[in-house]
């Protein structure tokens, strides 16, 4: 739950910087979309979302 509680924390950060200014740029938040998306696929694929009785 604290990893699922930091990759929503990170999206809402990248979510709120994006389009303002860096120094060379803007901000963009799809990059930091596709970085959760791959974690979550690998956690999932290594059994991490799976429920052990």
């Amino acid at each position: 739950m604290i990893l699922l509680s930091l990759m929503m924390l990170s999206l809402g950060i990248a979510m709120e910087k994006h389009g303002t200014p860096r120094k060379s740029e803007r901000h963009n938040v799809w990059p930091v979309v596709l970085a959760v998306c791959v974690e979550l696929t690998l956690l999932y694929w290594g059994g991490f979302f799976s429920v052990h009785n």
